[in-house]
């Protein structure tokens, strides 16, 4: 079973396909209509039944199911509805974390021990396979059923319609069978929006629960800027401006705990870096984005503290912070080009929430960070919700 081969985005017409896709008019809408969607239909219904019947949720869960369907809906135009009431098994889910927790285990492991693990198909390894092929499946049927419908409608008129796969398809004409270009796509999509979001979604309302103060101070912004959900269908891109203090309180979420814990970088060539020091082909280089962020050097003393102040300036703007520093979206050509997508969906999942809802946190210990290539919150992050009235 072969595994995912990461896509180099930049440099590539990859990239300017991409650019067409996140720079259409069209998509801005069409994500905020689909989040929009996703909360009515799932992520309001679901709250509301866990508050009549006093029901203990897991956050992460709830908000990983969310972004897979906004996501799914984005990508292929296809919701799994996997967010309702009776929370339904979804393999992917499972399969993807299945594969990440592996993937992060060959970085601890030596190379030779982890290659024959595959070899002789035991173990992580194993469990590895089995994720891809569930993912696969998922992944391929949806490709598939795509190919078949625009089979169907082709020189009829259809509906526009802004999903990636429908973009990479019309790009790929002339090459009907490159299936798993498309299923590296997909899956590249998956696990950089969907995991990542949700990750950051679940440790923003952990840190909330810790400085339950912070939360009055988004609420009172969200009254002053009259945000409910009718105002975020009429022109959430006007709304979203203004609510600095929302969008700081994100940035050092993202500050304490990067959703994606350490970059690795691997030279092609000999290579100095700025530090002086020489650099071999091959190497790989680690970013330790989690201590980066807790670092005296880089944030002063007060590193450790939540403090989203830090991210606004005293005019009452967000202060820009350089890549170098903030490195959590990657930095210059690598910088991601799905930063506004997240902030946007971080955006409006957390002022509904806020608005609508109470959060009191079951288990009162610290939560930690998983070990896993996404720093989820270990053992998930349960609370009871209270719908306000």
């Amino acid at each position: 079973m072969e595994s995912l081969q990461l896509i180099p985005l930049f440099g590539s017409t990859i990239e300017m396909r991409l650019c067409l896709f996140f720079n259409n008019p069209n998509f801005q809408p069409s994500l905020i209509q689909i989040t929009l969607n996703k909360i009515e239909s799932g992520l309001i219904p679901l709250l509301d039944h866990a508050s009549k019947h006093d029901i203990e949720v897991d956050l992460q869960d709830v908000f990983l199911r969310f972004m897979y369907d906004t996501s799914s809906n984005i990508m292929m135009n296809h919701d799994p509805n996997s967010l309702s009431i009776d929370l339904p098994y979804n393999p992917l889910l499972k399969a993807v974390t299945d594969g990440q927790r592996v993937i992060f285990l060959r970085h601890l492991l030596p190379t030779c021990i982890w290659k024959f693990m595959r070899w002789l198909n035991v173990g992580q390894e194993r469990k590895y396979k089995q994720a891809w092929k569930t993912l696969d499946s998922v992944i391929y049927s949806q490709i598939y059923m795509k190919r078949e419908e625009r089979k169907e409608e082709k020189g009829q008129e259809t509906q526009v319609r802004v999903d990636l796969l429908t973009l990479f398809m019309d790009k790929e004409e002339n090459n009907t069978n490159n299936y798993k270009f498309l299923r590296d796509t997909i899956a590249n999509f998956f696990l950089a929006g969907a995991e990542t979001t949700s990750t950051a979604l679940s440790w923003f309302f952990y840190l909330l629960s810790k400085h339950p103060q912070l939360v009055h101070k988004i609420k009172d912004e969200l009254r002053n800027n009259n945000v409910n959900n009718e105002s975020f269908l009429r022109n959430f891109t006007e709304v979203s401006g203004k609510l600095i203090y929302l969008h700081a309180t994100l940035c050092e979420t993202l500050r304490l705990y990067p959703s994606i814990p350490f970059d690795p970088k691997a030279s092609i060539e000999p290579t100095t870096l700025p530090s002086g020091h020489r650099v071999t082909p091959n190497t790989q280089i680690f970013f330790a984005l989690h201590a980066m962020g807790r670092m005296k050097s880089i944030w002063g003393d007060d590193c450790n503290e939540f403090k989203p102040e830090r991210w606004i300036e005293k005019g009452g703007t967000i202060k820009h912070e350089p890549s170098y520093k903030f490195s959590v979206f990657g930095a210059g050509p690598r910088t991601c080009i799905g930063k506004q997508m997240a902030f946007t969906q971080m955006k409006i999942v957390a002022a509904t929430i806020i608005h609508n809802y109470h959060i009191d946190v079951v288990q009162q210990s610290d939560h930690i960070p998983e070990g896993s290539l996404v720093s989820r919150v270990k053992n998930g992050f349960k609370v009871k919700v209270c719908r306000r009235p």
